[in-house]
């Protein structure tokens, strides 16, 4: 982790590949969260599921 005074002795060069390395991950990013949402939206509506079909019988 690089705090605020660590910004200060980094290049310009240096602070781009940095930009450039969260632009890159941003859709990663956006992608694994997408993904983690949908598997805890299936597993939410399978416990649902499952107690409606107990709650019935």
């Amino acid at each position: 982790m690089i705090g605020p005074e660590g910004l200060e002795q980094l290049s310009a060069t240096q602070l781009d590949h940095i930009a450039e390395a969260a632009a890159a991950l941003r859709p990663v990013a956006g992608e694994v969260v997408a993904a983690e949402f949908a598997r805890a939206m299936a597993r939410r509506v399978e416990a649902e599921v499952a107690a409606l079909l107990r709650t019935e019988q």
